[in-house]
């Protein structure tokens, strides 16, 4: 019989391990995933283990390395997760925010609102992307997943910037620019937000923010 036809697989509740009735492989994924970013998000990065992934999902390790080859891998995987979601609660409402608006520096404001107000929401996972983006200075396989999670960040932006009446007539280049300008200053701004709330409130980092998209705007 081969072996994905065989109709158990083995699954732990952290104690012992026992046979269940096979999942599908996207339900398997799905679970990692899940447990993945629990994992992620308590323990960072680093000191996270595919091991505590796995039992998290009520799953083996072979588990992980039968969907994910590589660490680096899963966790771009549950980020992308992480942007998906980002991308269909920010998007409409960054669009929504600047609809009609005909002046780039209240396009800026509108634009620098709506990023800050999810500042919050978005700490546990911009602190674990950040120490993902050190990594990626040193390792290539985690360069490689790191450059992904960028480039979708920046489309998400990207697509707002050429759906406005305003914006879609710049260049490529140049909404790339100021996409890539803005998430890095968004990132900056909420781990200073939470490294020295009594330096950095969230009031200043919109005023920040704003500044920072007219010039890019203008």
């Amino acid at each position: 019989m081969a072996a994905n036809s065989i109709p158990w697989v083995c699954k732990t509740d952290g104690i012992g391990v026992f046979m269940v009735a096979r999942p599908t492989r996207s339900e398997v994924q799905h679970e990692l995933l899940r447990a993945a970013e629990a994992v992620f998000s308590e323990q960072g990065y680093q000191r996270a283990s595919l091991n505590q992934i796995a039992e998290r999902a009520g799953f083996t390790k072979g588990a992980v390395y039968s969907n994910f080859k590589s660490k680096p891998e899963l966790y771009v995987a549950t980020c992308e997760r992480w942007i998906m979601a980002s991308v269909q609660h920010l998007q409409p409402r960054l669009s929504a925010a600047i609809e009609g608006v005909d002046e780039l520096e209240l396009i800026a404001e509108r634009l620098a609102e709506v990023l800050v107000e999810q500042m919050p929401d978005a700490v546990t996972h911009q602190r674990t992307l950040a120490e993902f983006r050190m990594l990626a200075v040193h390792a290539d396989e985690v360069r490689d997943g790191y450059t992904t999670l960028l480039e979708r960040r920046m489309a998400m932006v990207e697509d707002v910037l050429a759906g406005h009446p305003l914006t879609s007539g710049y260049s490529h280049e140049r909404r790339r620019n100021i996409a890539f300008a803005a998430l890095t200053m968004l990132t900056s701004l909420t781990m200073e937000c939470v490294a020295a709330p009594a330096v950095v409130s969230f009031s200043l980092a919109r005023e920040a923010l704003a500044r920072c998209l007219k010039g890019l705007l203008a």
